[in-house]
């Protein structure tokens, strides 16, 4: 009830006054449905524990400036009081941004067409801001999608931990030391990407993306990061396991507008898989701080299954390399 109140709160003094409801299940933000006598928005309370949440204010307004004028379809912030957002006398910073009717998935697309519109959509997102220039964005996370920043993190954590590891953090922590020549094969560079290509960050209206939504995350990084991660939202099944069918649709609609390596095109989504799963088990073992559990053990319930997913793309290799670009 108190994250309602201060919803409603920011609500009436950033902008005006509108009822709210809960929205979505976002592992980081707070997330509201606004319906209020000027039209329907979204309010979302950005995580300060997780973001710079004034750097992702301010990321969000300068992506969507650049994009507008574009055919990529994303919200423009509503202004409160001349900023791109509101911060309210506790610190808390809070986006208004318009609500688009339509349909979010959660964990699996429809139709072939709506794969390849995800890819297609993502992909023009990454067109669309490459003339942004290297001072135009701020980086919102310290290392964010960084496979080698993780592990070492990792590492710290494990030096600090005081109590005797259980057996499945003790084989996973293994395992995820076995991946770690993919570390540097995907740096970082100047090139604005999305950051968090998921399925459920799309608004389909039918076979259409009608809105590309959660901007907190784009940033300058690697274009092989958002194809693999779009791989592993959009064409494997609960279990990890490649659709042949959805990855090709995938590859139509990203490959039009992005070109990647031979080797990017096999190995991003093992290396986005990889990555999360150090991220998971380091959240585990630090008790929980970043995403979202309703009981300890679900971080590395989901490092597990991202430790899965690795393994079954590995032996699907031969599969990725017949439908991927040469």
């Amino acid at each position: 009830m108190a994250a309602a109140s201060d919803a409603v709160r920011a609500l009436k003094q950033g902008w005006w006054a509108g009822e709210i409801a809960p929205l979505g299940a976002g592992h980081i933000n707070d997330t509201w449905r606004v319906t209020s006598a000027s039209g329907d928005y979204v309010l979302q309370r950005i995580n300060g524990h997780v973001f710079d949440a004034n750097a992702v204010l301010e990321n969000g307004a300068r992506v969507t400036s650049a994009l507008i004028p574009t055919d990529v379809p994303v919200l423009a912030p509503i202004a409160s009081h001349g900023a791109p957002g509101f911060i309210d006398e506790s610190g808390d910073c809070w986006r208004l941004t318009p609500f688009v009717p339509g349909q979010v998935y959660q964990s699996s697309l429809n139709t072939l067409a709506q794969v390849r519109a995800a890819g297609d959509a993502f992909a023009r997102f990454q067109v669309g801001l490459r003339h942004l220039a290297s001072t135009d964005l701020v980086p919102v996370i310290p290392g964010f999608l960084e496979f080698a920043h993780y592990l070492r993190e990792l590492e710290e954590t494990l030096a600090g931990i005081d109590r005797v590891l259980t057996d499945a953090e003790r084989i996973l922590i293994e395992k995820t030391r076995d991946s770690a020549e993919l570390a540097d094969a995907f740096p970082r560079l100047h090139q604005a990407i999305h950051g968090d290509c998921k399925i459920n960050n799309l608004i389909f209206d039918g076979d259409r993306v009608a809105a590309i939504v959660d901007l907190d995350t784009a940033m300058f990084g690697n274009p092989a990061w958002d194809w693999g991660d779009l791989v592993r939202s959009a064409s494997l099944t609960e279990a990890g396991e490649l659709m042949p069918d959805r990855y090709a649709a995938l590859v139509q609609g990203f490959a039009e507008h992005v070109q990647l390596e031979r080797e990017q095109w096999l190995n991003a989504p093992t290396y986005v898989a990889a990555m999360l799963c150090v991220r998971f088990l380091n959240d585990h073992l630090n008790g929980d701080r970043y995403f979202k559990v309703s009981q300890h053990g679900e971080n590395l319930a989901r490092a597990l299954h991202q430790r899965s997913v690795v393994e079954q793309l590995r032996r699907q290799r031969s599969t990725l390399s017949r439908l991927s670009p040469s």
